[in-house]
């Protein structure tokens, strides 16, 4: 097995430690988040949380949002982030 031919799982346990559950093989048709993109969970107790910073396949009870070209991706998390309920 090549480690270069897998991805992070992301899951939502990965939002607390940035620790990732399992690897999955880039021929799976997952959807992959990039570092700087925005991550909101939409599905179970934590629905609505927001992260950033990862980088993998995104489990199915989350979403990546990628802002339009003109607005700065660290401006648009931080914002999505203020309005988090807590």
């Amino acid at each position: 097995m090549n480690k270069e031919n897998f991805l992070p799982y992301v899951t939502a346990s990965s939002f607390e430690n940035y620790l990732y559950e399992g690897f999955v093989s880039i021929e799976e048709n997952l959807p992959i988040v990039k570092k700087d993109e925005s991550i909101i969970l939409w599905d179970g107790a934590r629905a609505g949380f927001i992260d950033s910073g990862h980088y993998g396949f995104l489990s199915s009870t989350m979403v990546s949002l990628k802002p339009n070209n003109s607005l700065n991706k660290s401006y648009f998390f931080y914002f999505l982030k203020s309005n988090q309920k807590l």
